[in-house]
């Protein structure tokens, strides 16, 4: 489940039972009796299949990050391509957009890893990015643009 604090306007998502993809147009809070502290995050994006355009955040998942994604809808490239590492047993690959790199670790037997590495003489952090609207948020966080998604909506 996308927890609201994860989200932001502009991201994608999709709903959980159609897999329909919807681009985040506004959030916004609701408390449906005055007497519980019940607080409930709508989103306001694309119709739903009852012609609601007003959806619980609670119906929408991820969208799994995955190589297609990268390539085809946000417009990454891949810049270098290495085979099995001695340290990790993984074959690497770094996909690359303007300045902004993901590195993508996949392995026959283990789940595929999509990771932001950053390195310098006195920080070394690694990210693991698992979804679309995660790699929309770090990719503007870091480079304070908007990454260009080309989903069909």
């Amino acid at each position: 489940m996308i927890q609201a604090n994860e989200v932001r306007i502009g991201n994608y998502v999709e709903f959980i039972d159609s897999s329909e993809i919807v681009r985040i147009e506004e959030l916004y809070k609701v408390h449906p009796h005055p007497d519980y502290f019940i607080e409930w995050t709508l989103i306001k994006g694309a119709e739903d299949s009852n012609g609601n355009s007003d959806s619980l955040l609670s119906v929408f998942q991820p969208i799994q990050l995955t190589t297609d994604v990268l390539e085809k809808y946000c417009g990454f490239t891949v810049s270098s391509d290495v085979a099995v590492t001695y340290e990790t047993y993984q074959n690497r690959r770094t996909y690359t957009k303007e300045y902004f790199s993901l590195v993508y670790l996949y392995h026959g037997e283990e789940p595929d890893k999509f990771l932001f590495e950053y390195r310098n003489g006195n920080y070394d952090i690694t990210l693991i990015v698992l979804s679309l609207h995660q790699l929309q948020n770090l990719y503007f966080d870091l480079t304070v643009k908007e990454l260009t998604v080309n989903l069909q909506v």
